[in-house]
């Protein structure tokens, strides 16, 4: 009766609903320690992610929490597979930023090199144009 049978179902009911309903509880109760096992862990990752905040160390100046999870933490294997490729696709953006940053500035680099030794050039060229028909006139 525990289970959700009436009084009725299991004295006259058939057999086959006892062992139903109790499968059925069972599946409950796995579902609510469950439940109640990730509200805990919930808590315990709020509370270490706050604890910096519960330390009185004057040394180091102000202290702030860590942040908090995001988003949920997954249950399911396709779940847990979608958290992955998006955590894979979040790294591969940030890698490309943190290259076309690089590649920029080895470009500016480049590009200010080029413009300096052209200017350098176009100066010598200028003194040697200079120099040489200065020469010229002297001989």
């Amino acid at each position: 009766m525990s289970m959700g049978m009436t009084y009725d179902e299991f004295w006259e009911g058939d057999v086959c609903r006892t062992i139903a309903y109790r499968k059925a509880n069972e599946l409950t109760r796995r579902q609510q320690n469950q439940f109640a096992w990730l509200q805990g862990r919930y808590i315990y990752d709020a509370l270490c992610e706050a604890s910096p905040l519960f330390r009185m160390s004057f040394s180091r100046g102000r202290i702030s929490p860590a942040d908090y999870t995001k988003e949920p933490y997954p249950i399911t294997d396709e779940e847990k597979r979608e958290r992955e490729e998006r955590r894979k696709k979040a790294e591969m953006e940030r890698l490309k930023a943190a290259f076309m940053q690089f590649a920029s500035g080895i470009a500016k680099k480049i590009e200010s090199r080029t413009q300096s030794a052209e200017s350098a050039s176009t100066v010598a060229e200028k003194e040697n144009d200079d120099g040489h028909g200065d020469r010229q006139s002297t001989n």
